[in-house]
């Protein structure tokens, strides 16, 4: 009773974990008489484990029963204006155990919240919240590091799902699906030096988080879990490079050893040798993995705190040449009604250097623009003048 938090749901008679716990003087005799008497007879009153049909909407307005989905488990009752009626069984055990491997892991996540290595995520701090659980989902809000929880090989169709949330959000997306991307995702995901946005790929960052477990198994042998898997799949003194795994070895250990192979030449003579110290980087392994693009030498001037973000994006796709002009969208397919610019009168196709050098309206912008704020700067490709800007600053 008193290992329950006082915010978790009641029961169906209303009363809450608080409520026992503020009472206990009162009430707790006689809670515990019925527990001893359970044990006793071996019969427990339907009412006690009763829970209530919860009707989930499916839709934004839902008009039918089909329309909704019940959540409940082990025995339920149905509540009509305010007051419950019945008790029925329940079929489906999953909804229980479900239940109770939530409160397990509610209880081991706030064990490990005292721990001082764990990190709150920053905006979950202050009310030391670890997680939240829905009827379909579990959110987990720490810092994803081994000092607060485990790393795992997560899933390929679940780095799938995330990457593909992170595209729709960079590009949009409607009902009928995502729109175009106009910069490919091996781009987006590499720094901003080296032409991306430096966001981070969930299957190859799952994949440099699970490359702290291969260098522990290397460099710390003494730690417990390492000599148990020495114990327990290698042989003595058997190098951990050239192992290969039996077919009665768990699948787990089995990814681990197909994910060491691209890994083997971050280390020399067992010593990791992408960083200085010698010391697993994650932020350096993650840029082996990505690999190097190319180089942005004027980077800072895209990316200068001076222009607003959205300047900035439009930018960076200006530098790559991806900005949807009327020519790209003929050669993608994109229909419109013509491909001629529709700033000047010259009737010529609008593309990336028409619109920024050629076109007599941007040049009588840019000219007066340049010359209010005393700079000059030669109207030509985008990439050259972002290196015009650079050598003057």
């Amino acid at each position: 009773m008193f290992g329950i938090n006082v915010n978790k749901s009641p029961g169906s008679d209303s009363y809450g974990s608080g409520f026992f716990k503020a009472a206990w003087s009162v009430v707790g005799q006689d809670v515990c008489a019925a527990i001893q008497e359970f044990f006793k007879t071996g019969k427990l009153l339907k009412q006690l484990n009763a829970t209530i049909i919860s009707l989930i909407p499916k839709v934004s307005n839902p008009t039918d029963a089909t329309q909704f989905r019940p959540i409940s488990c082990s025995i339920f009752s149905v509540k009509v204006n305010g007051d419950s009626y019945g008790y029925f069984k329940g079929k489906r055990g999953l909804r229980l155990l479900f239940v109770l491997l939530m409160e397990y892991l509610s209880r081991v996540l706030k064990k490990m919240s005292q721990l001082p290595d764990f990190r709150y995520h920053p905006m979950c701090k202050e009310m030391q919240l670890t997680h939240l659980t829905f009827p379909n989902d579990l959110m987990i809000f720490c810092k994803g590091a081994e000092s607060s929880g485990a790393i795992f090989i997560l899933p390929q169709s679940v780095l799938k799902v995330v990457d593909k949330k992170c595209r729709e959000f960079l590009w949009g997306s409607n009902k009928e699906g995502r729109k175009m991307a106009l910069v490919s995702w091996d781009t987006v995901c590499k720094p901003k030096k080296e032409e991306g946005l430096n966001v981070k790929s969930s299957k190859k960052w799952n994949l440099t988080s699970v490359g702290k477990l291969i260098f522990l198994l290397i460099t710390n042998k003494e730690k417990l879990w390492v000599k148990w898997i020495h114990g327990i799949y290698m042989q003595p003194n058997e190098d951990f490079w050239t192992h290969i795994p039996s077919g009665s070895s768990s699948g787990y250990w089995k990814n681990l050893n197909n994910i060491k192979l691209g890994m083997q030449h971050w280390y020399k003579n067992d010593r990791y040798i992408l960083s200085a110290n010698g010391m697993f980087s994650v932020n350096q392994s993650y840029l082996a993995i990505v690999g190097q693009g190319g180089i942005i030498d004027a980077y800072e001037v895209i990316w200068s705190s001076l222009i607003l973000p959205k300047h900035r994006f439009i930018l960076w796709l200006a530098y790559h040449r991806k900005l949807m002009t009327k020519d790209r969208m003929a050669d993608m397919g994109i229909q419109c009604d013509n491909a001629e610019c529709v700033l000047c009168e010259k009737q010529e196709v609008e593309d990336a250097m028409h619109l920024f050098t050629e076109c007599p309206w941007t040049r009588a912008v840019c000219t007066e623009v340049l010359q209010w704020v005393k700079v000059q700067i030669p109207l030509v490709e985008t990439r050259l003048v972002l290196q015009s800007i650079k050598q003057k600053q």
